[in-house]
């Protein structure tokens, strides 16, 4: 499960790069159901990654400073691992991975 969640959490992080969303448009893009998508968006408030602005009945997301960073560096690893190099870059995948868990 645990794995499942930081799935999620990695891909609303990257998601949000992009700018604001509320949470009907994500729970479409990440194809789970807007009470998953909540509980998913309050624990990364929790977490200081996101924050959420109310205009009228729509919750808006977005990433504070902090997760701002976070999602710089999901970018950096996320091209790290789509390089297709040499038997070099499968070794750092396999180690990145193994830090990832």
């Amino acid at each position: 499960m645990a794995v499942v969640k930081f799935d999620l959490w990695v891909k609303i992080i990257i998601e949000l790069r992009n700018g604001t969303h509320n949470i009907l448009k994500l729970s479409g893009l990440m194809d789970i159901t807007y009470s998953h998508t909540f509980r998913v968006c309050k624990e990364l408030e929790d977490l200081g990654f996101t924050k959420t602005r109310i205009e009228g009945r729509c919750r808006e997301i977005e990433l504070t400073e902090s997760g701002s960073k976070v999602a710089k560096n999901l970018a950096e690893i996320m091209e790290e691992f789509n390089k297709d190099d040499n038997k070099k870059t499968k070794h750092k995948k396999m180690r990145m991975r193994k830090i990832l868990r």
